[in-house]
């Protein structure tokens, strides 16, 4: 257990979102760990894509990365977003 609970703090170090903004991670953690108690989905708008998302309340998967995370929970999505203004 030790062992997992340290892989999950290296990797939110390692996360692009968190070293941009560590408090407003923690912060939407425990937020989506509430959520998840109650069952209670949500719609967020991702910055800078101008599009909303309907996330399930699940703790495991990619609605958590998604809530925790916006737009910084895929680092290829940074890459597609510059090429595709290139392309315009």
């Amino acid at each position: 257990m030790r062992d997992d609970l340290f892989a999950k703090i290296k990797y939110l170090h390692q996360h692009e979102g968190f070293r941009r903004s560590p408090l407003r991670v923690m912060v939407r953690l425990v937020i989506w760990r509430l959520l998840c108690l109650v069952k209670k989905p949500v719609t967020v708008k991702i910055p800078g894509f101008d599009v909303k998302v309907y996330l399930p309340s699940l703790w495991r998967g990619q609605s958590k990365q998604l809530f925790v995370f916006r737009q910084y929970y895929e680092p290829e999505l940074a890459f597609v977003t510059v090429q595709l203004k290139m392309e315009l």
